[in-house]
Protein backbone atom coordinates (compact mmCIF):
# COMPACT_ATOMS: atom_id res chain seq x y z
CA UNK A 1 0.00 0.00 0.00
CA UNK A 2 1.36 3.52 -0.96
CA UNK A 3 0.12 6.68 1.20
CA UNK A 4 1.42 10.11 1.58
CA UNK A 5 3.59 9.52 4.14
CA UNK A 6 4.51 5.48 4.04
CA UNK A 7 4.09 2.60 2.52
CA UNK A 8 3.06 -0.33 4.07
CA UNK A 9 5.12 -3.23 1.82
CA UNK A 10 5.23 -7.53 3.33
CA UNK A 11 7.98 -8.26 5.70
CA UNK A 12 11.59 -8.93 4.24
CA UNK A 13 14.33 -9.61 6.72
CA UNK A 14 17.27 -8.76 4.72
CA UNK A 15 14.99 -5.44 3.57
CA UNK A 16 13.79 -4.41 6.92
CA UNK A 17 15.79 -6.20 9.82
CA UNK A 18 18.77 -3.84 10.19
CA UNK A 19 16.78 -0.28 10.10
CA UNK A 20 14.03 -1.68 12.46
CA UNK A 21 16.30 -3.18 15.20
CA UNK A 22 17.97 0.26 15.07
CA UNK A 23 14.64 2.32 15.01
CA UNK A 24 13.40 -0.18 17.95
CA UNK A 25 16.78 0.55 20.05
CA UNK A 26 16.15 4.24 19.99
CA UNK A 27 13.62 3.39 22.61
CA UNK A 28 15.95 3.30 25.60
CA UNK A 29 13.00 2.74 28.12
CA UNK A 30 12.00 -0.45 26.28
CA UNK A 31 8.10 0.67 26.16
CA UNK A 32 7.14 -0.13 22.96
CA UNK A 33 7.44 -3.80 24.25
CA UNK A 34 5.31 -3.78 27.10
CA UNK A 35 1.95 -5.27 25.25
CA UNK A 36 4.08 -7.90 23.14
CA UNK A 37 5.60 -10.85 24.49
CA UNK A 38 8.59 -10.72 22.96
CA UNK A 39 11.37 -7.89 23.28
CA UNK A 40 13.26 -5.54 24.19
CA UNK A 41 16.42 -7.07 22.30
CA UNK A 42 20.20 -6.86 23.11
CA UNK A 43 21.26 -7.40 19.95
CA UNK A 44 20.32 -7.61 16.26
CA UNK A 45 21.23 -11.17 16.40
CA UNK A 46 18.81 -11.88 18.86
CA UNK A 47 16.21 -9.55 16.88
CA UNK A 48 17.02 -10.96 13.38
CA UNK A 49 17.00 -14.27 15.33
CA UNK A 50 12.82 -14.11 16.82
CA UNK A 51 12.00 -12.51 13.28
CA UNK A 52 13.08 -15.42 11.45
CA UNK A 53 11.86 -18.02 13.57
CA UNK A 54 8.54 -16.56 15.25
CA UNK A 55 7.05 -13.98 12.92
CA UNK A 56 7.81 -15.15 9.44
CA UNK A 57 4.90 -18.03 10.71
CA UNK A 58 2.54 -19.13 7.87
CA UNK A 59 -0.57 -18.20 8.78
CA UNK A 60 1.16 -14.51 9.94
CA UNK A 61 1.49 -11.71 7.64
CA UNK A 62 3.87 -9.31 8.90
CA UNK A 63 4.25 -5.64 6.62
CA UNK A 64 6.89 -2.97 7.36
CA UNK A 65 6.05 0.75 7.44
CA UNK A 66 8.23 2.75 5.48
CA UNK A 67 8.37 6.23 6.51
CA UNK A 68 8.51 8.03 2.27
CA UNK A 69 10.71 10.87 3.99
CA UNK A 70 13.47 8.74 5.37
CA UNK A 71 13.21 5.72 3.31
CA UNK A 72 13.21 3.90 6.39
CA UNK A 73 11.55 0.57 8.10
CA UNK A 74 9.91 2.10 11.49
CA UNK A 75 7.20 0.05 12.26
CA UNK A 76 5.42 -3.21 11.90
CA UNK A 77 1.75 -3.99 11.51
CA UNK A 78 0.15 -7.35 10.94
CA UNK A 79 -2.55 -9.94 10.11
CA UNK A 80 -2.26 -12.99 11.97
CA UNK A 81 -4.40 -15.94 12.98
CA UNK A 82 -6.80 -15.52 9.45
CA UNK A 83 -9.77 -18.19 10.22
CA UNK A 84 -11.29 -17.61 6.70
CA UNK A 85 -14.22 -20.50 7.55
CA UNK A 86 -14.74 -18.24 10.40
CA UNK A 87 -14.89 -15.15 8.37
CA UNK A 88 -11.90 -13.69 11.16
CA UNK A 89 -8.42 -12.10 11.48
CA UNK A 90 -6.44 -10.57 13.98
CA UNK A 91 -4.48 -7.49 13.31
CA UNK A 92 -2.06 -7.46 15.54
CA UNK A 93 1.73 -7.22 16.56
CA UNK A 94 1.95 -3.63 15.94
CA UNK A 95 5.16 -1.88 16.67
CA UNK A 96 5.65 1.82 16.47
CA UNK A 97 9.41 2.48 17.37
CA UNK A 98 10.56 5.77 18.53
CA UNK A 99 10.64 7.33 14.75
CA UNK A 100 6.98 6.49 14.09
CA UNK A 101 5.37 7.36 17.27
CA UNK A 102 3.84 11.38 17.51
CA UNK A 103 4.41 11.61 13.86
CA UNK A 104 2.30 12.31 10.99
CA UNK A 105 3.11 9.07 9.44
CA UNK A 106 1.89 7.33 12.94
CA UNK A 107 -1.61 8.68 13.41
CA UNK A 108 -3.02 9.07 9.40
CA UNK A 109 -0.53 7.56 7.01
CA UNK A 110 -2.43 7.03 4.20
CA UNK A 111 -4.57 10.81 4.44
CA UNK A 112 -4.80 12.28 0.94
CA UNK A 113 -4.25 16.19 0.97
Amino acid sequence: MQGRFCRVVSLDPELHAADLYAANSEDKEGRMWSYLAYGPFSSFEDYLAKMNESWLKEDWHIHAIIDERSGLASGLASYMRIEPEAGSIEVGAIMYSPRLQRTTTGTCPFLDE
